[in-house]
């Protein structure tokens, strides 16, 4: 599956990353990575690198769910 960024959303520390996931047979599923902003700042992860981190931990949940199936 590949995911886009499609945009992003905030509520107090939480930013909320929307990406849009497509699969091989052009099917669209639309996820949300919540990532607590406060955890970012304690390990030093500036916000620029967030969205690819979170595109990096959708693609590694979908390669570890199509080998279990």
């Amino acid at each position: 599956m590949q995911f886009s960024l499609t945009g992003f959303s905030q509520t107090t520390n939480v930013r909320h990353y929307t990406f849009q996931g497509v699969t091989a047979d052009q099917t669209r599923q639309e996820v949300t990575v919540g990532v607590d902003l406060n955890l970012a700042r304690q390990y030093g992860i500036s916000l620029q690198e967030l969205p690819l981190l979170c595109r990096r931990f959708l693609e590694e949940q979908s390669v570890a769910v199509r080998s279990i199936r």
